[in-house]
């Protein structure tokens, strides 16, 4: 496990959540000086305080620890959270999405 990597995933959903290391250790029961080092990599997390910090953070285990998995692991929990948002839509706003997605494709290759 890349400890530096799930550090940084923490202190890059807290910042975007606009929370600084006091309130995240509020909400997870655990002190700014844990989260500091967790960011940091000075200590390892255990599986509940990743869950913990993930419910805070309101984001999936996943999210944190997705750049330390092997790339098919990567590719099929990004396909799962892809198809949860979609399936998630009306139908209207499913045709928008696929839309997106097409024109995000054909953006990417057209800029390749």
């Amino acid at each position: 496990m890349d400890w530096v990597k799930v550090g940084s995933q923490i202190r890059k959903y807290r910042k975007a959540k606009g929370w600084t290391q006091e309130q995240l250790a509020e909400a997870v029961e655990k002190t700014a000086k844990h989260i500091g080092n967790l960011e940091n990599a000075k200590t390892q997390m255990s599986l509940e305080c990743c869950v913990d910090i993930s419910e805070a953070l309101n984001i999936s285990p996943n999210q944190l620890l997705v750049d330390n998995l092997k790339e098919d692991v990567q590719k099929e929990i990004l396909d799962e959270e892809l198809l949860e948002l979609y399936h998630s839509c009306p139908v209207k706003q499913r045709k928008k999405f696929l839309r997106y997605m097409q024109l995000f494709l054909q953006v990417e290759q057209e800029s390749e």
